[in-house]
Order: C-alpha cells, then structure tokens, then sequence
C-alpha cells in the first residue's frame, strides 16, 4: 500500500522549530553578562567621580587652612597686624563684603549725591568691650543739598552691618549749593 502525504513540505518550516535548550541557555547567560557589564561600568563611572570630588575638596581644605594660618600669623606678628586680623575676622563672621557695600552705596546713592573718599580702618573698642578691636568706615562725598545728606544719613542707619552711624561734618562749598559730607560708621551686625 501507498502513503501519500498532501501536506507541503517546506524549508521555512524549519526556521519555526523549537529553540535548541542549549541556544536558550546561551542567551540568557550572555544577557547577564550584558547587563553585569553595564553595572560595571556605571560603577567605575560614579567611583571616578566621586575620586574627582575628593581630591578637589583636598585642595579646597588645604587653601582654607593655608588661609588659617596667615590669619593666626597676622595676629602674632604684631599690634598692627593684629588689628588687621581681627578687621578680616570680623568683616568674615559678619558676612560683611565691600563689593556688598558698595553695592548698597550705589543703591543708596540718588543723583544729587556722588561719593568721594571710603577709608576702612580699626580702633580700640572702649565702650562695648573694652580692648576689642573694631572696623571703622569714613565715607566721604558731595550732595546737591543738606536734604540729601539727610535722607543718605537715615538709610546708613538702616543698613544691618552698619552701626553707630555718626555724620562728623557738612560743609558748603564756596558760594555752590553743593555740600561736602564725612560719616563714620562701625562695621559690625547690629542686634
């Protein structure tokens, strides 16, 4: 007897047989591999810039204790050198800048005003804390009229690293409506 297969034999039907287990195997091995080398890498990655950061923030503390001991040696040297130690101490603690300063200056400063002469110099605290050192600021300059002067003097008082605002002088000049200022102010945080 005969057997007659009416099914069409193919070659592409074998491209659909089942996956070899060995094939399967094989694959998913090389997928943990893939993805270990990934982690790998992002790790090297985070452990190289965390090393970056470390030896920046070395430096940054090696600059910062260099700063240290230049300030504590300024305060050894000398009375002089004292003083100017304790002025940068104190402007420091503050958070007193002079770009700051004269920022407020020039906010303060309306067009009738122009500025002349700043001097930063320290004294001997005698009423506060007696043999404390303290920064002093004289600022000079010229205003439109006594008005001015007045209305500049109010908003010194009003800034918070300024106290004892004292207005030391107003001169006319010649036979011009300008005048001439001088106030002095201590550089400390009012309380």
């Amino acid at each position: 007897m005969y057997e007659v297969n009416l099914l069409r034999t193919n070659k592409r039907l074998k491209n659909f047989l089942p996956v070899p287990e060995a094939a399967l195997r094989a694959a998913v091995i090389g997928l943990i591999f893939f993805i270990s080398g990934v982690a790998y890498a992002g790790f090297l990655f985070s452990y190289h810039n965390l090393q970056k950061k470390s030896v920046q923030s070395s430096l940054l503390i090696e600059d910062k204790s260099a700063l240290l001991q230049n300030m504590h040696q300024l305060r050894q040297s000398g009375p002089e050198s004292e003083a100017a130690g304790y002025t940068i101490d104190d402007l420091v603690q503050n958070r007193i800048t002079w770009s700051k300063l004269m920022l407020d200056l020039n906010i303060l400063g309306s067009l009738g005003l122009r500025y002349g002469e700043m001097k930063l110099y320290t004294v001997a605290d005698k009423t506060e804390s007696p043999g404390r050192i303290t920064p002093v600021i004289d600022i000079s300059g010229e205003a439109e009229s006594t008005m001015t002067v007045a209305n500049l003097y109010k908003e010194l008082c009003r800034l918070n690293y300024l106290s004892q605002v004292k207005l030391k002088s107003v001169d006319r000049i010649g036979g011009s409506q300008y005048v001439k200022f001088l106030f002095t102010a201590k550089l400390t945080r009012k309380n």
